[in-house]
Parts: C-alpha cells; structure tokens; sequence
C-alpha cells in the first residue's frame, strides 16, 4: 500500500504492454469498447499521478496510434496536465509518413502550439512545452 502513497509524486511512467482489443458491439452500441476502457486506464493514470512528465507507451495493438495521439493530447489539454510534457509511442513501423500526418494534424486541430515530433527506429517522441 505504500506505492500508491508515491504515485502522485510520480514523474515517469513506462507502460510495458498496452494490448487494445477494438470490440465493437453490432448488436448493442451502448457497451464501451476495450478500447475507451484502456484510455480510460491511461485517463486514471494521469489522474492519480499528476507531476508525470514523461508517458512511454512501448505496445498499442488493434487501434490507431492517430486516434490515441488525438484522444490523449485531448485530454491532457481539458484537465491541464501541466507536467507531462513528453510522450513516447511504440509503434511497430514509425516512419517520417507516420510523423508527417501526425503533425498535420496537431497542426490542424491545435492539440499543440509549442512542440517538436520525431521517430528514432520504432519509438515516436513528441515533447512540448
């Protein structure tokens, strides 16, 4: 019990696996899928641990990096996550294609003003400021 009496003073946290099963219900759209259940995980993470500054994510499976980069800088900007400030994603085959779409659309969708995007090998970083 005397970890999560250090989580909010947390300042790095490296998430191993992040398996992401899309599951939608054809029958039923009311039910969550697995999905939002995970960026809700990622959600009460930030939540809990409020002076992280830096999130590495080294798995996503079954969804679009696009739409978790999105999803994500949506978030911290509406609940002000000051302290994180960089982001790093495991993705299977970053590319500088993969960097350009993603920073057309943070451009387009202001999600950032200040901030620098780029792949080393498989791992894309974006930091801001």
């Amino acid at each position: 019990m005397q970890i999560i009496h250090l989580l909010p003073d947390l300042i790095t946290l490296k998430i191993n696996s992040l398996i992401l099963t899309i599951y939608r219900s054809l029958i039923d759209e009311k039910f969550p899928t697995t999905c939002s259940i995970e960026h809700a995980k990622i959600y009460f993470l930030l939540n809990v641990c409020p002076h992280m500054e830096f999130l590495n994510v080294e798995c996503i499976n079954g969804m679009t990096i696009e739409l978790f980069l999105r999803d994500i800088l949506n978030k911290i900007n509406l609940d002000h996550h000051k302290e994180l400030r960089l982001l790093c994603i495991y993705v299977s085959k970053a590319d500088d294609n993969m960097i350009k779409t993603f920073k057309k659309m943070i451009d387009k969708e202001k999600l950032l003003l200040n901030y620098t995007i780029h792949h080393e090998l498989n791992n894309i970083y974006l930091q801001w400021k």
